[in-house]
């Protein structure tokens, strides 16, 4: 009797949690929470009982300056994510997304991040504006730190002789969006469900966008900027991030973000802190924006254990792997590859305590990426109308 009373609390128990919805977890997570009322998240995620078992359990933190958020996948596995987004092009089309799972996502003037399981793994979604609605936009995306073997299972806009610009690196890729009235852009790379340290998203909108910049006609939608940029969880959260700051993406939940137990005190022999020294440590770099071939010139300041025995781990390309290692806290790098990177230095104290700091490298200018530039954006039966 005792098992089945207690059995019947745990049922009831579920029951009111399911009611009631999910919690924000990360810290500062409930100051960006967006509020998207009574979407119906089935549409985006419709059997959460496969979220339970291999990586669709997975839970991501994605950190942007102080904030710490943590998500889950949207989706059940059960169909790819080219299904999930169906992106469609060509005449009679608004050469964009017309998933009926993504179209339940869209918002107008909204750009959406996350990441989506599908029937081939897990993928990192970005999904600009709104079908039908959009007063169109653009966009640059630099996407470092990736996955060496992962596919971009979708590219919008993918026709001959596109507008959009697509670069891809080794683990590395730098996206350029147009689009214009009633459409979207975006894209979705496939792959994270293997091993990576962090994915680093660093974006650029409207005017600051590549389209607008660069272009020799500059995309005359890019002024109608996108308002907000989300990230968004299986649980149906929404937390609004900052658009004029990178966001770096990892596996595991917040707390556990650096190894530790989320106590960033150090340790004072009764076992509370995690034994590592937090100070104001910094990297300083030359110059955030270069010409492929460049030098650029590193400098590690303000560590704890920044002195005469400390070496120097710096990662100059955001994969999480250290390129070189040094006794001097200074170094000088050059990048052959146009693209944004994410780059960061672990000082090792003689006791092995470690502290890290991370900047960005932007590298552009060199030979432009391929373009379709007609005399006139109104003549052509492309995207950009």
């Amino acid at each position: 009797m005792t098992t089945a009373k207690t059995t019947s609390v745990l049922l009831v128990a579920l029951l009111l949690v399911s009611s009631f919805g999910a919690v924000a977890t990360g810290p500062g997570a409930g100051s960006g929470t967006v509020d998207v009322g009574t979407t119906d998240e089935t549409a985006g995620n419709e059997d959460r009982t496969a979220g339970n078992a291999g990586t669709a359990g997975q839970t991501f933190h994605v950190v942007q300056g102080e904030e710490c958020y943590e998500i889950t996948a949207l989706g059940d596995g059960n169909r790819t994510v080219s299904e999930f987004y169906g992106y469609r092009s060509g005449a009679g089309t608004l050469y964009g997304s017309y998933g009926e799972r993504s179209r339940a996502i869209q918002q107008n003037q909204v750009s959406h991040l996350f990441v989506y399981e599908g029937e081939q793994g897990l993928s990192l979604v970005m999904l600009h504006d709104e079908l039908d609605s959009s007063r169109g936009g653009a966009a640059s995306f630099s996407v470092s730190g990736l996955p060496a073997d992962r596919v971009w299972a979708v590219e919008d806009d993918d026709y001959p002789n596109r507008d959009d610009n697509f670069v891809h690196g080794e683990t590395n890729s730098t996206l350029h969006w147009m689009w214009g009235d009633g459409r979207t852009d975006g894209a979705a790379v496939r792959g994270i469900s293997g091993e990576f340290d962090a994915i680093t998203v660093d974006a650029e909108w409207g005017e600051n966008s590549w389209a607008y910049r660069n272009r020799s006609n500059p995309w005359r939608f890019a002024t109608d900027d996108v308002e907000e940029w989300h990230l968004r969880s299986g649980t149906g959260e929404e937390f609004a991030l900052d658009k004029g700051e990178p966001v770096t993406i990892r596996k595991g939940s917040c707390s556990g973000s650096d190894g530790s137990d989320g106590d960033d005190s150090p340790d004072d022999g009764d076992g509370s802190g995690d034994g590592v020294n937090r100070s104001e440590g910094a990297l300083s770099v030359s110059a955030e924006e270069v010409n492929p071939g460049e030098t650029v010139r590193f400098e590690a300041s303000g560590f704890a254990d920044d002195g005469e025995n400390a070496t120097y781990e710096w990662d100059f390309d955001g994969d999480g792997d250290a390129d070189e290692t040094t006794d001097n806290r200074t170094v000088e790098h050059s990048y052959d590859e146009r693209g944004s990177y994410g780059v960061t230095v672990t000082a090792v104290g003689e006791n092995g305590r470690t502290e890290t700091a991370s900047g960005t490298v932007r590298v552009e200018g060199g030979d432009e990426p391929p373009k379709c530039d007609p005399a006139s954006d109104d003549d052509r039966g492309s995207e950009g109308e």
